[in-house]
């Protein structure tokens, strides 16, 4: 059991280290900003007051932090209604306050790192927060921003590849995986639908944790019994002597245990009965 909890206590050590050291990292990241003013021109009135950079080692927009969110940019060329698209789907994620649970999942992770089913969880819950953002930002779209809109993940999509890390900290615009995109796509034509909605979001989370946590590994004890404070009656070692108002009183080894009155026990008409302790040494 000290072994085991011992391996525990590293492997979620070694997981705080890592998701501490990409923090840092990533907040040492966001003191850069290669923002111009014909850039920054371009993005919509309406947030231009908020914290926005870019940063072209970014291959999608996302939004990063709990307090202070800061949306970044990738160093591509948008135009004024993508722009649009993105800062919808980016705030969607902030007043949402998304960023809050996934941190919540990452403190899971790191004390249940050993089930597998976080991990799966993990890309589950991610893309049930992209399927419920979309819904909401395209639930009064046409077709044609519908599909101008799935164009935009398409363009972000493709300037990715599966080799750049992405951060646990953020909630991306489009992830390099084909799958989960095909699946938000399918999701942002198709006007009749259950969508994933906050519900089913805390659900899956709920789930998610139960799972986790009812698989527990404990070391095996034989059960012992408790002899401690008990004995042996028999013929051999255990006598009643009968007392002057004809009651009964039980002794074990030669020590004196409890009186009696009326002795109808199987095991007590067994043993031996006397008048006097002269007749016991006899």
């Amino acid at each position: 059991m000290v072994f085991l909890c011992i391996v525990w206590a590293l492997g979620s050590l070694y997981k705080f280290i890592r998701l501490i050291r990409e923090y840092l990292t990533l907040k040492k990241f966001l003191k850069y900003d290669f923002s111009d003013d014909h850039f920054m021109n371009l993005i919509p009135p309406a947030y231009q007051q908020h914290n926005v950079k870019v940063l072209p080692s970014i291959k999608s927009p996302c939004v990063v932090g709990f307090i202070k969110p800061t949306i970044i940019l990738p160093n591509t060329f948008f135009t004024e209604k993508e722009l649009e698209y993105i800062f919808q789907h980016e705030y969607l994620h902030i007043s949402r306050i998304d960023l809050l649970l996934k941190g919540i999942y990452e403190l899971l992770v790191i004390i249940y790192w050993w089930n597998p089913l976080m991990y799966i969880f993990r890309q589950q819950f991610s893309t049930t927060i992209e399927l419920s953002v979309d819904e909401a930002l395209v639930k009064n779209f046409s077709k044609s921003e519908r599909i101008d809109y799935i164009q935009l993940m398409l363009k972000v999509q493709n300037e990715q590849n599966y080799s750049d890390k992405e951060s646990e900290f953020a909630l991306y615009f489009t992830s390099a995986p084909a799958e989960p995109l095909l699946q938000r796509a399918s999701n942002v034509l198709n006007k009749h639908k259950v969508y994933p909605s906050v519900p089913a979001m805390i659900g899956l989370f709920i789930v998610g944790f139960y799972l986790s946590t009812s698989i527990i590994i404990e070391p095996y004890y034989a059960n012992r019994p408790d002899t401690e404070g008990t004995f042996t009656i028999n013929e051999e070692n255990a006598y009643f002597l009968v007392s002057s108002d004809n009651g009964y009183e039980l002794y074990v080894d030669g020590q004196f245990i409890q009186s009696f009155q009326n002795i109808n026990d199987e095991t007590f008409l067994a043993l031996p009965q006397y008048t006097s302790k002269e007749e016991i040494n006899d």
